[in-house]
């Protein structure tokens, strides 16, 4: 496109990135297509209009568009867990077991893979499979110093496939944990008040 018309391109990705990151979801977007047709032929484009996408829950048009950055951009993992969400959200369970694998293969940063694995507990508990789903995140049920975010994250969810599956100790137990290292988050007091906790 030339330096030029480069360059004025590369700041408006970066203005539209600073959006999305602002939750400005509708301006990152009109940033974005304001690129024309030539920058969003661009993997990173494609990533980003897929993420913008998925915070606006057009789960097939965000699954397309991470899907062309992800055949473009093999190595770059971190939004395999959003891809996985997306096809989850329609119901295409063999399409999120075949990204956990490639997940799996790739051995990224530990909080990636703890996403994909509550993506995929997740999707095997709309199947009405709990015990799998309970198995899959059991191996992140222990206790860890520092506790970072994806750590309560998966506290959280495997407190929550307890409490479905009707085991309310184990399920006050996790919650509890959450509560210990940040009682603000999401909805955790009332969930352990619901349990007596």
């Amino acid at each position: 496109v030339g330096p030029r018309r480069a360059t004025r391109m590369a700041e408006q990705f970066a203005e539209a990135t600073i959006a999305f990151d602002r939750d400005r979801v509708d301006d990152a977007r009109r940033l974005l297509l304001a690129m024309g047709r030539e920058a969003l032929s661009a993997p990173c484009a494609h990533e980003l209009m897929g993420l913008i996408r998925y915070r606006a829950r057009e789960w097939k048009k965000a699954a397309s568009e991470l899907e062309i950055a992800l055949a473009s951009m093999p190595d770059a993992v971190e939004h395999i867990p959003v891809l996985m969400d997306c096809y989850r959200a329609l119901g295409d369970h063999d399409r999120v077991s075949q990204l956990w694998k490639m997940l799996g293969e790739e051995s990224p940063h530990p909080e990636i893979m703890a996403e994909g694995r509550i993506v995929l507990a997740g999707t095997k508990a709309d199947q009405g499979d709990l015990p799998a789903a309970l198995a899959l995140m059991e191996k992140s049920g222990r206790k860890v110093k520092p506790v970072r975010d994806y750590h309560l994250r998966e506290w959280y969810f495997l407190a929550d496939l307890y409490d479905r599956s009707g085991d309310v100790i184990n399920a006050r137990k996790y919650f509890s944990w959450v509560y210990e290292n940040d009682a603000d988050f999401v909805d955790v007091l009332e969930r352990l008040a619901s349990l007596g906790g």
